[in-house]
C-alpha cells in the first residue's frame, strides 16, 4: 500500500511538471512582436556631420519586417523598442553626435527591413538598409546621395540589432567616401 502511494505521488509530480512545461511554452509562444533595440557602443568621429533629424520614408511602415522565434520557426513583426522614429532619432544621435565643427545632415530612411529565411537545408537572416542624406539650406533639402547596403548571416536574435548598426555603418561610409561636402 506504501509503494503504490509513492508510485501515485511520483506520477502527480511528473504529470504537474509537464504540465507546467505546456503551460510555459504556451505562453512563451503567444508573443506577438519582437521588439528590436539599438544600443551603439561608440560614436563615429572621423564622421565629419551630425543627425540634425530622421525621416521615415519607407513603404511599409507597420514594422521592420518578420523574425523567427521558437523551435517551430514561428515568423512574427519585428519592431523597435520606442517606435521607428524616436529609436532611430536617439540612435543617430548617439553615432553621429552634434559638434561645431560638423555639418548638419538629416537621415531620410527610405528603407530598414530585417527578415529571417529558411529553406530545406539553413536558415538565414537577411537586413537591407537604403538611406536618403540630404542638407537643409533655407527650408529646402538638397540630396546629397542615397546609399544602400544589404547584410546576410545566420538568425541568432541577438544579432540583429548589430547587423542593422552595421548596415547603417556601411551606408554612413559610403556617403563619407564621396565628396558630399562640395556641394
Amino acid at each position: 500500500l506504501m509503494l503504490i502511494r509513492c508510485k501515485l505521488n511520483a506520477m502527480k509530480k511528473i504529470v504537474l511538471f509537464f504540465i507546467l512545461i505546456i503551460a510555459f511554452a504556451t505562453s512563451y509562444s503567444q508573443v506577438t512582436t519582437r521588439f528590436i533595440s539599438l544600443n551603439p557602443d561608440s560614436s563615429f568621429k572621423e564622421i565629419p556631420f551630425y543627425s540634425v533629424d530622421v525621416i521615415d520614408a519607407r513603404t511599409n511602415k507597420e514594422n521592420i519586417g518578420y523574425v523567427f522565434k521558437g523551435i517551430g520557426n514561428k515568423r512574427i513583426p519585428a519592431q523597435f523598442e520606442d517606435g521607428f522614429l524616436p529609436h532611430l532619432n536617439k540612435f543617430c544621435t548617439t553615432i553621429l553626435p552634434k559638434e561645431d565643427a560638423k555639418i548638419g545632415l538629416i537621415l531620410i530612411i527610405r528603407k530598414l527591413s530585417i527578415t529571417d529565411h529558411t529553406n530545406a537545408q539553413y536558415s538565414y537572416s537577411d537586413c537591407q538598409i537604403e538611406i536618403e542624406f540630404a542638407k537643409k539650406i533655407e527650408d529646402k533639402l538638397y540630396s546629397l546621395g542615397i546609399f544602400d547596403t544589404q547584410l546576410i548571416g545566420n538568425t541568432n536574435r541577438n544579432l540583429h540589432s548589430k547587423r542593422i548598426e552595421e548596415g547603417v555603418f556601411h551606408c554612413l561610409r559610403k556617403l563619407n567616401r564621396t565628396n558630399w561636402h562640395i556641394t
